[in-house]
């Protein structure tokens, strides 16, 4: 089984769609970047991650087997920009990056332009996109485990 066929299996194009149909307000969007507001609510979601100081981005990481699975957030504008990175010993799976590019590359009717990253309004939001991402997330990896 592929990767490709791992994102496929998952449903992956499917639910990234849908949460970008349904956090989709960029009018109304929270501006600024509030790290600390960021960290207490990965708290709050008991998430074990890392924050990258110098580039702007919460990073999660699991392993399984020899694989390792980054999943990179960055939070700014009242945008979520969700990257996803499989690691073996000396490269990396393909596809990998930004959510709205691997759908793309999986599904070529995907409308990137329409569907490319989900905007919060409030704290709420943010919170509840977090907790889809990291659903999606897990799903991949499930998909991953089985396919092994």
């Amino acid at each position: 089984m592929t990767v490709i066929d791992i994102y496929i299996k998952s449903d992956f194009v499917r639910k990234y769609r849908s949460i970008c149909e349904k956090y989709n307000d960029f009018n109304n969007r929270m501006r600024g970047d509030n790290i600390l507001l960021y960290k207490k609510m990965f708290d709050k979601l008991n998430i074990n991650y890392t924050y990258n100081k110098k580039e702007s981005f919460f990073k999660l990481e699991n392993f399984i087997a020899d694989y390792k699975f980054n999943l990179n957030l960055i939070l700014k504008g009242g945008l979520v920009e969700a990257l996803i990175y499989i690691e073996t010993e000396d490269d990396f799976l393909k596809p990998s990056g930004r959510f709205d590019f691997i759908a793309e590359q999986i599904d070529k009717e995907f409308d990137r332009k329409k569907y490319n990253l989900p905007k919060y309004c409030s704290e709420q939001e943010l919170e509840c996109i977090v907790e889809e991402l990291l659903s999606l997330y897990q799903d991949l990896r499930t998909e991953f485990r089985n396919s092994a």
